[in-house]
């Protein structure tokens, strides 16, 4: 292996920490977490490939060293790394005591919610669960996507 290869496993674990450490390098607001600063990326990369053994190894090539003319275009690969964020599960400290069906169902049934519905016929509920502030944001909506009402609920058996 030359001093510019390296094995295919290790290029890719290195482009993830770099993107990791470039999100965390942004700075974040206060209140933002570093799962939400960079959705997606993508790297592409001009390659050499051969294989070591039962091991892909692979050589970046620089633009410079492909204008230069030392390496055939023909002969390169391009590798394409994507970064994709995802939403990790809530920690179970974090995780709503009810469901939401139970806290739309409780909404529905209020009486306010009710005589509402009595004057502008059938009301959307919609709720979704804020685990740092252990609530649920609610909203009471009509058939034209109007919001009538926004409650928040405790999170509370």
């Amino acid at each position: 292996m030359s001093d510019q290869e390296l094995d295919l496993e290790r290029l890719i674990e290195a482009a993830g920490r770099s993107f990791g450490k470039a999100q965390e390098d942004m700075g974040l607001p206060d209140g933002m977490s570093t799962g939400m600063v960079i959705s997606e990326a993508e790297l592409d990369l001009k390659v050499g490939f051969r294989f070591e053994g039962s091991r892909l190894a692979v050589e970046p090539v620089s633009a410079a060293a492909a204008a230069k003319g030392g390496v055939s275009p023909e002969s390169l690969s391009t590798i394409k790394v994507r970064y994709v964020a995802t939403r990790s599960e809530l920690a179970p400290d974090k995780k709503p005591k009810r469901t939401e069906d139970d806290v739309v169902k409780e909404v529905a049934a209020r009486e306010d919610v009710a005589e509402l519905a009595g004057f502008l016929g059938k009301l959307n509920v919609s709720t979704r669960y804020v685990p740092d502030l252990k609530l649920w944001a609610t909203r009471v909506e009509d058939d034209k996507g109007r919001t009538i009402r926004t409650l928040n609920i405790q999170d509370r058996t």
